[in-house]
């Protein structure tokens, strides 16, 4: 829900969801990529890029989603291309 408030620009109600995801990640370890959608917006990138180094840490199934649901800030496709990530990030499930 977060990721669709920061992308239709309803900074303050996706801003609001963060501390309770917070809270889930420390209890439940779960929740890295969904902080990372919300704060990987040119307001907050260097926080989004540090929730997608955790969630990557973490093996965060979210992440299987990265190459379709990409972080809007100019800096991720410097990232993607300065690392290796696209070659070890799995790719999106196809549908038959």
């Amino acid at each position: 829900m977060g990721n669709l408030y920061a992308r239709f620009g309803h900074t303050s109600e996706a801003l609001a969801l963060i501390p309770p995801l917070e809270d889930t990640v420390k209890s439940e370890g779960i929740g890295r990529y969904d902080l990372a959608l919300i704060e990987c917006r040119p307001w907050r990138s260097d926080d989004g890029f540090k929730w997608l180094g955790e969630a990557y840490k973490a093996h965060d199934e979210g992440l299987t989603y990265l190459k379709i649901d990409p972080c809007p800030d100019p800096h991720f496709d410097d990232l993607l291309a300065a690392s290796d990530w696209r070659s070890i990030l799995p790719r999106p499930l196809m549908v038959r």
